[in-house]
């Protein structure tokens, strides 16, 4: 039997043409052997298999890849992509003999050196410095004292115009001889405008120009209620020693004289202007804090002042500059209108004037029946009052006679 499954096994084998038999040299019996190549009855049948490698289509109507993407990693060191950026101002070398601005405060008037920084950047002939204490003020003067300070500062910077803004820090108790004295109070008030006219005395005495800004409003209500009051104390003692007094409280507030956090920058554009915690500024804030006061201090450093006293026939003080007297005064004399002459040839009056009389006529003195002499009858008439128009036409003006 079995036998008979090794000779049916053979012959299949043998019809696929997978093994061939050997004829045995010296008479020994054959031998199978696998054939290694060849055709054979499955592989004439079904072929070849061909071997696809991966990823590859073969298909006749393929269609060509696009190529892949390649995204550039970032990296530490410099990229070949240039990516665009704001122009920024420029710093210009100052001057050995640049003009000096000192900017003395809290730390409001912190940003507002740094923006006035910005402001002057390319102006070598303007150099300001930022001599703010952050959390200094008028009422805690054991902790930094503004009026002794002062001075020191004007001859250690050798400071040619002073810039303040103080007080932000002050809605707090004023310590005095017989205690504390609580903020909101009147003698809160009281002692609080004495230290302020302290300060401005300190600020008139040095000889300086002096420019003073005001509080801005800030996030919390409350508080901005406080700094408008003292900004009305600053303005009073300011102005009394004659010290430059720069309101800027509606540059960064509403309609309503409110807080606001964003708004129109120097170029006009919305920007975000204060910092989240309602009481500092932004870049562009700083910026325009700075825009308020950077024309008046130039103005006050300009050093060509007298050319313009000059040639308004003034000499600005200067005796080195000769008077100048202007060849047609700047304004007329004041004279009542019905003074001024209508007459036929005047300035006034575009009428020609009638042959063989004179542009201008002298005064007739009055005869004895109270005419003048040379005037006719028609003349003496017009002079003469005009009737009261009738009632009701357009040019009667008389209050109607009540019923």
């Amino acid at each position: 039997m079995l036998r008979i499954w090794s000779l049916t096994v053979f012959c299949i084998l043998f019809a696929a043409g997978d093994i061939a038999p050997v004829q045995a040299q010296g008479g020994m019996a054959p031998v199978i052997v696998a054939q290694s190549e060849g055709g054979g009855l499955f592989r004439s049948l079904f072929g070849k298999r061909r071997k696809v490698k991966r990823g590859r289509d073969f298909r006749k109507n393929a269609q060509p890849q696009r190529p892949a993407r390649t995204t550039n990693r970032r990296s530490t060191g410099s990229s070949s992509r240039s990516t665009p950026s704001r122009p920024t101002a420029v710093a210009t070398a100052k001057s050995p003999d640049a003009k000096k601005v000192l900017v003395i405060g809290d730390f409001m008037a912190n940003a507002l050196a740094k923006g006035l920084s910005v402001a002057f950047s390319s102006n070598p002939d303007i150099d300001v410095v930022n001599a703010n204490n952050g959390s200094s003020g008028l009422v805690r003067d054991d902790y930094y004292n503004w009026p002794a300070k002062t001075p020191e500062l004007v001859a250690q910077h050798q400071a040619d115009i002073l810039v303040v803004m103080v007080g932000a820090n002050d809605r707090q108790a004023i310590r005095a001889p017989g205690g504390q004295i609580a903020a909101g109070s009147e003698a809160w008030r009281t002692a609080y405008e004495a230290r302020v006219t302290a300060f401005a005395d300190v600020l008139a005495t040095q000889n300086k120009p002096v420019i003073w800004l005001s509080l801005v409003p800030v996030g919390s209500n409350s508080l901005s209620r406080d700094y408008s009051s003292f900004n009305g104390i600053y303005r009073q003692k300011a102005e009394l020693k004659g010290i430059y007094f720069a309101d800027v409280w509606n540059g960064f507030a509403d309609d309503k004289g409110g807080y606001v956090s964003s708004g129109p920058d120097i170029n006009g554009q919305s920007r975000q202007l204060r910092a989240g915690d309602g009481l500092n500024f932004t870049k562009a804030g700083q910026r325009k804090l700075a825009f308020f006061v950077e024309r008046e201090i130039a103005r006050l450093l300009d050093d060509n002042q007298t050319n313009i006293f000059a040639s308004l026939g003034g000499t600005g003080g200067d005796p080195s500059v000769p008077e100048l007297t202007p060849a047609v005064p700047a304004i007329s004399p004041m004279i009542p209108i019905e003074m001024i002459d209508v007459r036929a040839g005047s300035g006034l009056s575009s009428a020609p004037v009638k042959a063989g009389k004179p542009a201008e006529d002298t005064e007739n003195e009055k005869t004895a029946d109270g005419e003048k002499a040379g005037e006719t009858e028609k003349t003496v008439a017009a002079r003469q009052p005009v009737a009261t128009p009738p009632p009701g036409r357009a040019d009667n003006y008389s209050w109607p006679a009540p019923n």
